[in-house]
């Protein structure tokens, strides 16, 4: 089967009429030239020039083999040249481990319909490190809860709405004089704080966790009452281990 460099060389003979010619513009050998027009010729099954002493001439009819042979390799430059020139795009993610579990692959699904070429860096931490993530510039893109204001240059868009429910290993009344779990930092930590101080006021204690994740994980090993977005809940393999308890004012909903 001829080569690449065998259809390049037969073209240039057709355009030069002369093996030599042909053997000097390329660096190669006039028989090198000789052997490539006879591996495309063999594999075509045909011959395409006449021989005249130190010239060929193209056989009349061999002219569209030649086209044909100038098409393939016009097509894999064109290939080679569009391969090497296309980067490869990536979009970094920053998400919560919830928001990697319940948001992020409904919505990168359809994300990935129209848009396969994109490689997606997906990133999880705490949700008080997303915005900080995005204003830096070491994520394109995260999914957190909203605050009230953005700074100025970022869009933001609402796609969940949840509520903050109180959940424990085991039925209280009342939460005064328990041990409450919250985030440590970040609009979630500021939400429930501030619905504490309003409604309980200082008859109960706080314990922090950095994540909402590890908020749950202390209440399911009985540590104390957790306050923390429903939805970090329904998304944990310990929602099993414990039940929300009533409240004595509606908890905060974070979209």
């Amino acid at each position: 089967m001829p080569e690449l460099d065998d259809l390049r060389l037969t073209v240039a003979a057709a355009d030069l009429a002369n093996f030599g010619t042909v053997a000097r513009n390329q660096h190669v050998s006039q028989s090198t030239v000789s052997r490539s027009v006879q591996r495309v010729e063999a594999s075509i099954g045909r011959p395409l020039f006449v021989r005249e002493g130190r010239t060929v001439r193209l056989l009349p009819d061999a002219s569209f083999a030649i086209d044909r042979l100038r098409q393939l390799i016009d097509d894999w430059d064109r290939l080679v040249l569009s391969s090497q020139s296309v980067e490869r795009t990536s979009l970094s993610v920053f998400c919560t481990v919830t928001a990697s579990q319940l948001i992020a692959p409904s919505l990168f699904e359809r994300f990935r319909q129209s848009r396969p070429d994109v490689y997606v860096d997906l990133r999880t931490g705490s949700a008080s490190a997303a915005l900080p993530a995005v204003i830096e510039g070491t994520v394109d893109v995260a999914i957190a809860p909203l605050p009230d204001s953005l700074p100025r240059g970022l869009i933001a868009v609402a796609r969940e709405r949840t509520p903050f429910v109180a959940v424990a290993v085991r039925d209280i009344r009342a939460l005064t004089g328990q041990t409450l779990l919250l985030s440590r930092q970040g609009l979630l930590r500021e939400l429930s704080e501030r619905w504490v101080r309003k409604h309980l006021g200082g008859d109960v204690a706080i314990r922090e966790a950095e994540t909402n994740e590890e908020v749950l994980a202390l209440a399911a090993m009985g540590s104390g009452v957790a306050i923390i977005p429903k939805l970090v809940v329904s998304a944990s393999p310990l929602k099993g281990r414990v039940h929300e308890i009533s409240v004595p004012a509606p908890l905060p909903i974070i979209t």
